[in-house]
């Protein structure tokens, strides 16, 4: 028998995609070093910035200066090399006063966008009996949030063990059938927020996701993982 999924209960935070120019400065082998970077997206907590190099790696501290405002942040992944993420650092922000993003959060949504815009004409929309045809899944190794609506603060985590343009396939108890869910998929590095229709289900539990829309921000990087993945000998 499986294991049952686990269900957590928290308020999943809003990361709205924003390119945002920042100064990160950090401290090595004693002296202060100084970049230029942008963000991808950003949330109350932390952001994604891109063009940022020669970190140490995660834990370390840097600051970040958006215009006149600055905040210490912890970096909490690195993108490694010729993956989806290279380039990129995950930050989170150890000021819990600071506030440097110059963003209202509670008048801004997510930038999502229908999923079949992400390759023309190889997707059908979801339900369609050519969607899954289409885009076929590749194996790989990861883990899936599932909320059962954008606004519930209790999701399901789920292992994912397969996906592709059209969606991933997810192992797990207790994830609503033939119902619209928001998922946050985590391969690696790569992070996908989604929504999609759980479509199918065999006798171990083992469940079909046909996405239907994804945060404009994310849509390179499932079609970067696609590609990685769909090479000979090549598994995330």
């Amino acid at each position: 028998m499986p294991t049952p999924s686990r269900r957590r209960c928290i308020i999943r935070e809003l990361r709205i995609h924003t390119v945002l120019p920042v100064w990160v400065t950090w401290s090595q082998d004693g002296k202060a070093r100084k970049e230029y970077a942008c963000t991808l997206d950003v949330s109350r907590r932390g952001a994604r910035l891109a063009s940022v190099t020669g970190l140490d790696g995660p834990g370390q501290v840097v600051a970040v200066r958006r215009k006149t405002s600055e905040a210490r942040f912890r970096v909490v992944w690195i993108g490694p090399p010729h993956t989806p993420c290279e380039g990129q650092i995950g930050v989170e922000c150890i000021d819990p006063d600071k506030t440097i993003w110059d963003i209202d959060f509670a008048d801004v949504h997510e930038d999502f966008e229908p999923v079949h815009s992400v390759t023309p004409g190889a997707i059908s929309p979801p339900g369609s009996p050519s969607a899954r045809t289409k885009s076929p899944n590749y194996p790989c190794s990861g883990t899936a949030r599932v909320w059962a609506s954008e606004s519930a603060s209790s999701y399901t985590e789920a292992k994912l063990t397969g996906i592709g343009l059209s969606g991933p396939e997810l192992h797990g108890e207790g994830l609503p059938l033939n119902s619209l869910v928001l998922l946050q998929v985590q391969i690696g590095q790569a992070n996908l927020t989604v929504t999609g229709v759980i479509c199918a289900q065999d006798s171990t539990f083992r469940k079909s996701v046909e996405f239907s829309k994804i945060r404009r921000v994310d849509r390179r990087v499932l079609q970067q993982l696609i590609a990685q993945l769909s090479m000979p000998n090549r598994r995330l």
